[in-house]
């Protein structure tokens, strides 16, 4: 019960706050200071959604065996 808990909560926000730092790190000095934070955030959201998708795929497939 706990697994699934920090699965489904916990998770999705380290996730994001770790890939949307890093993202801001990699963007620094490549992108106009204005558009930075906008892109980091559409691909840290993105990076969130792609993983919780994949996250949730696995639980199916080891609950089916």
């Amino acid at each position: 019960m706990t697994l699934t808990v920090l699965v489904a909560f916990l998770l999705p926000i380290v996730v994001f706050v770790i890939s949307l730092a890093g993202f801001g790190w990699l963007l620094e000095g490549r992108v106009a200071g204005p558009y930075q934070t906008p892109l980091a955030l559409v691909l840290a959201l993105s990076v969130t959604t792609g993983s919780m998708l994949i996250v949730r795929v696995a639980v199916r497939r080891h609950h089916k065996k």
